[in-house]
């Protein structure tokens, strides 16, 4: 059975019951990276990318937009938000132009890296998934990242991961204003973990039974064209 890394745009997850998250060890997700945003005020925004290569990350565009390349770096091999594995410097941004903040739509950005990542147990690609892959409903997600686990909470230091599942498109589509899902969007809730308000440090991957990110670990891993998620939702 592979486990997948789904493409999830802003808005396209939803809440449905919260808890806090575990910490996680970047072994189990050694993909993960933290994007920062260094804003000339001295204040900077993190979000979350997946390695594709020694020089490629994917991030999403919201996290990118009308951002100065120079401001931005990438930390690698670390589950520690400010510290630990490989920090490098952004050499070029790759933004889907047809993303606006308006619909939430085509959140994807490529970045290309000044040096390169040097792979280990800590740091090391995923590969793509066929276009239009679909998860099978009832099918659990893992969601790791930085950020808030709850709407009065403060970002994590360490890296938390927390279990998804598959919503359906009608349900979610109900959830939300209609026309704000679109076809680059899906929707997984936070039935068996936190999914609210836990900003864009986040990615996913897939399975249809519950594992744990070590079983995870063991399994072909694979991330489709996209892997943030901004949850806007709360709980009902």
């Amino acid at each position: 059975m592979a486990v997948t890394v789904a493409a999830l745009a802003a808005v396209a997850c939803f809440c449905m019951g919260a808890s806090a998250s575990t910490p996680v060890d970047i072994r189990d997700v050694p993909y993960h990276v933290r994007v920062r945003s260094l804003l000339p005020n001295g204040t900077h925004i993190l979000c979350g990318g997946s390695i594709l290569s020694d020089r490629i990350v994917l991030t999403a565009a919201h996290c990118t937009d009308g951002k100065d390349v120079s401001s931005l770096t990438v930390r690698a091999g670390s589950a520690d938000r400010a510290r630990g594995g490989q920090e490098l410097p952004v050499a070029r941004v790759f933004q889907d132009p047809r993303w606006t903040e308006a619909t939430k739509d085509f959140d994807v950005s490529v970045l290309q890296l000044e040096g390169r990542i040097t792979f280990g147990d800590t740091a090391r690609p995923i590969a793509l998934v066929a276009p239009l892959t679909e998860q099978p409903t009832g099918s659990r997600g893992l969601v790791a990242g930085w950020g808030r686990s709850s709407g009065d909470g403060i970002p994590s230091e360490t890296l938390g991961s927390a279990l998804l599942q598959y919503i359906d498109r009608l349900p979610c589509r109900r959830a939300f204003v209609k026309g704000r899902i679109t076809p680059r969007m899906v929707c997984y809730g936070g039935v068996v973990g936190p999914a609210c308000d836990v900003s864009t440090n986040l990615m996913a991957f897939f399975n249809t039974k519950k594992k744990t990110p070590r079983d995870l670990r063991r399994r072909e891993q694979r991330v489709s064209d996209g892997s943030f998620v901004n949850f806007v939702g709360k709980p009902f």
